[in-house]
């Protein structure tokens, strides 16, 4: 495929205050041969009304329509299997880009032959200020280095601020699994199969923070499998690719990215409201039903987030915690 086209990947989910927002920074683009592949999670506010009006007026809009809600993630992969351009690039839809972002990806593409180029990005609030995140330059072919660098956070997790070679997805059957956190599965299989990464430090995408995310600090008990499935998820890529054996060093940098990620999430769930009695039941059922089964990388995991959570002065009363996690660790022969 090379056609120079850019194919937009565009979840639609209850997103009417925003959308608008989102479609006039595509249209808007100095780059102009891009398809923008709208897809309908069957939303049920006015958010495809809006698309509809803009597809009136635009014809590289198309409409995808879902039969029923699939989620964020099987969204993107329903855009991934109808993009017909030789790139891909992922907007969620209550965020916004800049002018010049897809022409100066698509640019630094082709002028670097790099499979993926990662920009600089913006988290901007609902009061009008802002935060810039990534502001590395950094042009990266060793495998190995990527997975490092991204245990490093020099090159992200998420999808959303990267341009991909269409082919490196489509071919190895890179899609999103059907659950939170998606994106951290994704980037680890396409970085580790790019030829070459590039990250740029222009800050060209705005991820825009809602209030309610920010003021909603509970984590629902459901979620946790998801947050465990993302680590196994993880784990099984490893040992399908070999990596404890072709770079130890990788494995154990990724453990310790993930363990703190896992970690916070774990602080969050803790300084919820409810009974810890009851919560720390609710997370050894979780634990147990996916790290039933021991592995390398488990252990590890798990004796790392053990030791931050002995470590963290703010869980320093919450011996439940510890004896429980201790008491899995156990099980599992660390």
């Amino acid at each position: 495929m090379s056609n120079g086209k850019i194919s937009v990947i565009v979840p639609v989910y209850n997103v009417e205050r925003y959308i608008s927002r989102a479609m006039d920074s595509l249209i808007k683009q100095t780059f102009g041969n891009i398809e923008i592949l709208v897809v309908n999670d069957c939303s049920l506010d006015g958010s495809m009304e809006i698309v509809k009006k803009y597809g009136q007026q635009d014809n590289r809009i198309q409409i995808i329509n879902h039969d029923v809600n699939k989620g964020l993630g099987e969204a993107r992969n329903t855009g991934i299997k109808a993009a017909s351009g030789e790139y891909l690039f992922f907007l969620d839809s209550d965020d916004w880009i800049e002018e010049r972002t897809l022409e100066t990806l698509y640019q630094t593409a082709i002028k670097e032959k790099a499979d993926i180029v990662e920009c600089g990005s913006r988290l901007v609030f609902e009061d009008g200020s802002s935060q810039n995140f990534l502001s590395n330059s950094i042009r990266v072919k060793d495998k190995f280095d990527a997975i490092s660098l991204i245990s490093e956070h020099k090159i992200g997790f998420m999808a959303w601020d990267k341009l991909y070679e269409t082919d490196l997805i489509k071919k190895n059957s890179f899609y999103f699994p059907p659950i939170l956190h998606e994106d951290i599965n994704f980037a680890i299989q396409c970085v580790y199969y790019a030829s070459k990464i590039v990250v740029i430090p222009d800050h060209l995408y705005n991820y825009f923070q809602r209030q309610e995310s920010i003021s909603n600090t509970n984590i629902n008990p459901k979620h946790l499998g998801s947050y465990f499935t993302v680590i196994n998820n993880a784990n099984k890529f490893f040992e399908e690719i070999n990596l404890y054996e072709k770079s130890p060093h990788s494995v154990q940098k990724l453990q310790k990215s993930l363990s703190n990620w896992l970690l916070e999430k774990l602080l969050r769930f803790y300084s919820s409201e409810g009974n810890n009695e009851d919560k720390n039941k609710q997370l050894m059922d979780a634990m147990y039903v996916h790290f039933g089964s021991s592995s390398f990388f488990v252990q590890s995991m798990l004796s790392l987030l053990l030791e931050n959570i002995i470590y963290q002065n703010s869980l320093g009363s919450r011996s439940g915690i510890k004896r429980k996690l201790s008491s899995l660790l156990k099980r599992l022969g660390t």
